[in-house]
């Protein structure tokens, strides 16, 4: 996810610069990337603690089918 986040500093700071941006611009662009980098690892901090709910689940899932079938 870093290098999402480096790659989405590195297009807005190009894009910035394409229009001769100001220092202003620049920083209100950093500022909004890590915005985005923030969302990013608290949506991955999401994903990551649904897919241990998940795995969890079915391991449940398994011991309740092994019961049923003896």
């Amino acid at each position: 996810m870093r290098k999402l986040l480096l790659v989405l500093s590195a297009v807005a700071v190009v894009s910035a610069c394409s229009r001769g941006p100001s220092r202003k611009d620049v920083e209100e662009l950093r500022a909004e990337v890590e915005k985005l980098g923030e969302q990013i690892d608290s949506l991955n901090t999401k994903l990551s603690r649904t897919e241990q709910k998940l795995a969890e689940a079915q391991k449940k899932l398994e011991q309740a089918n092994k019961e049923a079938q003896r």
